[in-house]
């Protein structure tokens, strides 16, 4: 059954705009591919079904702080969104603007930022943005899904939002002090321009976006196993 947001957005900018932000722009993405939801979503409002998976990836275009210098020149860092799975579909309306459409929410999954010497992602082989180093990763709350850039009354809110914790990687210690690490959310703008050969392939829509990395969250200490074992 479908569920009704009202002035959805006007929601989710306030729910990210009460986030302290400590480090805007700390990962910035090169526009990446998606996968999993049925082709059109949300685009031609086309909805998700319960339990499809959203996989998306691509490369990281810059690092700010508190990363600077870690990305060693020639060297390729990749990012690949996974193993979340939709929980929530519905139909969203922003009655400033008079327009609406299709959200889905993907819940759980991981987000994983691999540092490779021999830069080889190619979207045709979904494993090559994996095969390097692990440095980050995190463990994703929830994923928002949906397309407002409506021509008539441009919105302000991102058309993809994750939330997330990182718990691990190579370059943790960026985001770790004490047994406390710092929350993050990555905001990005999506749309239709998917090459008929990545069509093909199962991609479904491209994404760009960023991640900011917000004030510090209490935390149990974990693992390097603990970590490893989201992955199974």
């Amino acid at each position: 059954m479908k569920t009704l947001a009202v002035a959805f957005l006007a929601l989710l900018c306030a729910a990210i705009a009460s986030s302290e932000v400590l480090y805007p722009n700390a990962l910035t993405f090169e526009p990446g591919y998606a996968s999993g939801p049925p082709p059109g979503f949300p685009l031609e409002d086309a909805n998700p079904n319960y339990g499809d998976p959203l996989t998306i990836v691509g490369r990281v275009a810059g690092v700010g702080p508190p990363f600077e210098g870690l990305l060693p020149a020639g060297h390729e860092l990749t990012y690949v969104f996974e193993g979340a799975s939709c929980t929530q579909w519905g139909v969203w309306d922003d009655f400033q603007c008079l327009v609406g459409g299709i959200y889905g929410t993907f819940q759980n999954g991981t987000l994983a930022f691999y540092l490779d010497s021999s830069p080889d992602a190619d979207f045709a082989s979904p494993q090559t943005f994996r095969d390097g180093e692990l440095v980050l990763l995190a463990q994703l709350s929830s994923i928002l899904v949906l397309n407002n850039d409506p021509t008539s009354c441009p919105l302000p809110a991102p058309d993809v939002y994750a939330s997330f914790v990182f718990v691990g990687g190579s370059w943790f210690s960026g985001v770790s002090h004490q047994g406390v690490v710092l929350s993050a959310g990555s905001e990005g703008e999506l749309d239709g321009d998917v090459p008929p050969d990545l069509q093909a392939l199962g991609y479904t829509f491209r994404v760009d976006g960023s991640v900011d990395i917000d004030g510090p969250v209490a935390t149990s200490p974990t693992t390097w196993g603990r970590v490893k074992a989201l992955y199974r």
